[in-house]
């Protein structure tokens, strides 16, 4: 047994499992129980043993907060707790409590104390940050008038390509059909080395969503199942590709593709970032019993992509706008589009009801 005194200034008693460079998985003794939690290094001031003391009766309150095969927390206050958990191939793991391909875990907030009485919030902002653009900025072409075109538009030096309605790619594009006004006719890459994309950059907004939210007498009473699902569709990349800017769909390699999404948003971030296929998994939520009422949760880490336009975007699309280039029959428009992923993280959560 060990006294720990952390940077707060209190002081708590632990037996410790295990540790890495970064924690201790540990029990911490309060009010005549033994709590499983995880304390991170650089929270301690100092770690003593005591020798001449009896020890605290070995009763353990203990939740397993995990599915099946996880059993100890990330972080446990006098309020609730959670744990972060993957799925990846279908399986539900723990790989790392810090660290998953390389890259640092998000963080889930500890749980606070007003949430007792306002609800578990439906969603909890992160972080907001820019990275740089990857291949492109997609500008949408509308007819303004019903009529009939026919129009060549060749690649230029600051045009990687042209996507049709049907989001097949172009190097250089024939629109020759008939439409109707306000229809897209095709959409315009604009190749991130023009001077008009100067300033632009990808937005990358990360928040928790609550996914299921239930009293823990449930679990007692009703088994509870859950469906987690994160990743892409085959219907999504196409979508992702232009909300990141990436030109993925040229040579669209599925046996490649999800790595050279993961490698493109990872260099434009400067950070490890994971784009998986499609997955999902049904399992029971399962927490120990104990004689306290809580209320218990599952939420995803998702992150929201889109591109942010600039100045010198805004006066590209007026100069073709006024141009016989686009003008005599359409309208340029940046629509930034705003991709929602599901990441493969989630925080099985609990606080109690008093």
């Amino acid at each position: 047994m060990k006294k720990v005194v952390l940077t707060d200034k209190s002081v708590i008693l632990v037996k410790i499992n295990t540790e890495d460079q970064l924690c201790i998985k540990c029990l911490y003794y309060k009010h005549g129980h033994w709590y499983p939690t995880v304390i991170l290094k650089k929270d301690i001031i100092s770690l003593t043993d005591i020798r001449n003391s009896s020890p605290p009766a070995n009763t353990l309150h203990e939740d397993s907060l995990g599915f099946d095969n996880l059993t100890y927390t990330q972080k446990l206050n006098d309020v609730g707790g959670c744990e972060l958990f993957v799925l990846r191939n279908n399986t539900i793991t723990l790989d790392n409590l810090h660290y998953l391909n390389n890259s640092k875990l998000p963080s889930f907030p500890e749980p606070q104390r007003s949430w007792r009485y306002t609800g578990l919030p439906s969603k909890i902002d992160i972080t907001k940050k820019n990275g740089e653009l990857i291949e492109y900025v997609p500008i949408h072409i509308y007819a303004t008038k019903d009529g009939n075109q026919s129009v060549i538009l060749s690649k230029s030096s600051n045009i990687l390509g042209y996507l049709d309605v049907d989001n097949n790619f172009y190097k250089s594009f024939h629109l020759n059909s008939y439409f109707k006004k306000d229809q897209l006719l095709f959409i315009l890459l604009l190749d991130k080395i023009s001077p008009s994309c100067k300033g632009c950059s990808i937005n990358k907004n990360s928040y928790w969503s609550l996914i299921t939210e239930t009293p823990s007498y449930n679990l007692e009473e009703h088994p509870y199942y859950i469906t987690l699902n994160c990743g892409l569709t085959n219907n999504d990349i196409p979508v992702f590709n232009l909300a990141i800017g990436s030109n993925t769909f040229i040579n669209n390699n599925n046996g490649r593709l999800y790595s050279m999404l993961s490698n493109k948003l990872s260099s434009s971030f400067n950070t490890n970032i994971n784009i998986s296929n499609y997955l999902t998994k049904t399992n029971k939520l399962t927490f120990k019993n104990d004689s306290l009422s809580k209320s218990i949760s599952i939420y995803q880490y998702n992150e929201v992509y889109s591109i942010s336009p600039s100045n010198s975007l805004i006066s590209k699309i007026n100069e073709l706008n006024n141009s016989d280039y686009i003008g005599s029959f359409a309208r340029a428009t940046f629509k930034p589009t705003v991709y929602e992923y599901n990441c493969n993280i989630f925080s099985k959560s609990f606080i109690y009801d008093s």
